[in-house]
């Protein structure tokens, strides 16, 4: 008697990952691929897309440690830069308008002043009636950032000078010899000399070291 042939049936493992996870992505490798096509199947497999590509939540929690970590650690020498720019800037705008200064004195025959006070300083010119403001932007008073000082530096050591607060611009180009320090609220300090009465004003050291 002959017996009719019978079709070879797929390997039950291949049957159960093709229920599982392969007709989700790949429907071509089922033996029945109708079963894959319809729309909860899709479903089913977009499900699976996402689940491959996410993140679990202890992986998350672990990402924000290492992250609140790194910013803990990077927080001082960030807020130490924001000040040593702060200072520099300051400076910078000193020597500016010490430059501005010599440049008028010259241009109008006029002495000009450089008022020093604790927090602030301004530009004045002298008149018949002694010094007065100047009626451009170089006239205002020039305010320093919050908690920062400047000092008038007089003898060797170095030390404030409060009675020594002006510095005086001749009309021939020179410039009062003066050492004036920008000090930061945390003890950074900034120096600027001049050094001659020819010369002008510069930035010679930052906290005591020479730039």
């Amino acid at each position: 008697m002959r017996m009719a042939a019978t079709q070879p049936r797929p390997n039950a493992a291949r049957r159960t990952r093709c229920a599982r996870l392969e007709c989700c992505v790949r429907p071509e490798c089922c033996a029945r691929p109708e079963r894959c096509v319809r729309p909860e199947r899709y479903d089913r497999r977009e499900r699976c897309a996402r689940v491959a590509v996410a993140f679990t939540l202890l992986e998350l929690v672990l990402v924000l440690a290492i992250v609140a970590t790194a910013l803990a650690v990077a927080a001082p020498s960030l807020r130490g830069w924001s000040r040593g720019s702060q200072l520099r800037d300051a400076g910078d705008q000193f020597v500016a308008v010490t430059r501005w200064a010599r440049s008028q004195a010259a241009l109008t025959g006029a002495v000009h002043r450089l008022e020093l006070n604790p927090t602030n300083y301004r530009v004045l010119t002298k008149t018949a009636d002694g010094f007065s403001p100047i009626a451009s932007e170089f006239g205002n008073v020039f305010q320093l950032p919050e908690g920062f000082t400047l000092s008038r530096l007089s003898g060797e050591n170095a030390t404030a000078d409060p009675g020594a607060a002006n510095i005086d611009f001749q009309p021939n180009g020179r410039t009062d010899v003066a050492q004036v320090r920008l000090t930061a609220p945390q003890g950074d300090s900034l120096d600027i000399v001049n050094a001659s009465p020819a010369e002008g004003f510069g930035v010679v050291a930052l906290n005591g070291v020479a730039r």
